[in-house]
């Protein structure tokens, strides 16, 4: 699967109606990659989250992730977080962010595209586990999609180039899209169940 396969697969059906820049395609896909990413990462998250260890230092506010594919974050987890309790809440900067002192319930605040800041601000040296949904990579001649096919990425693409001129079948190739994306995820939904599957500690776990 190449770009070069989507781009054809585009232009059998967008050149009857205008002759699209390759730019405009290309757009158009990596576009459609990221709406198709964002779906995927409702359903099959360990496929699109990565985990990146954040050393927290004492008197020091703000940590910039070294991630530079960084999306969206999901959640921070603190060491033995299951025994001590302490959890850290995604939260927007404003004056109650500022104003919280809960040492054991810090806020966290994005500011700018990978920097993050930490109210109270921490008082000792902690690492934590920064989890976050990650970018699929830009689908270029020599970078092939990340996940999707090419039969799930080119009626997107059409879908996207037609509501850009406001083309009537618009809707009809969001439909087709709407449901090639849906069968796709519907696979990798199935292959994450987990089931039934439980873990149970018998005993005294915590004294052994």
């Amino acid at each position: 699967m190449s770009l070069a396969e989507i781009r054809t697969k585009v232009k059998i059906t967008t050149d009857k109606v205008r002759l699209f820049s390759t730019g405009d395609i290309d757009d158009a896909v990596n576009e459609y990659q990221m709406d198709a990413w964002l779906e995927l990462d409702k359903v099959a998250p360990h496929l699109t989250r990565k985990t990146e260890d954040v050393a927290l230092v004492a008197s020091t506010a703000s940590y910039t992730l070294a991630a530079t594919d960084f999306l969206k974050p999901i959640f921070i987890k603190p060491p033995a977080a299951s025994i001590d309790g302490k959890s850290f809440v995604f939260s927007t900067e404003d004056q109650a962010f500022y104003q919280h002192t809960d040492d054991g319930n810090p806020l966290v605040a994005q500011r700018g595209a990978q920097t993050f800041i930490v109210s109270p601000t921490p008082t000792s040296a902690m690492t934590v586990t920064f989890h976050f949904t990650y970018k699929p990579a830009t689908i270029t001649t020599t970078q092939a999609p990340t996940i999707f096919d090419t039969d799930t990425l080119a009626p997107g693409a059409i879908a996207k180039l037609f509501e850009d001129i406001n083309f009537a079948d618009s809707k009809i190739w969001e439909a087709r899209a709407a449901r090639r994306l849906r069968k796709f995820l519907s696979l990798y939904m199935y292959k994450s169940d987990p089931g039934a599957l439980t873990i149970t500690a018998a005993g005294a776990f915590f004294n052994r």
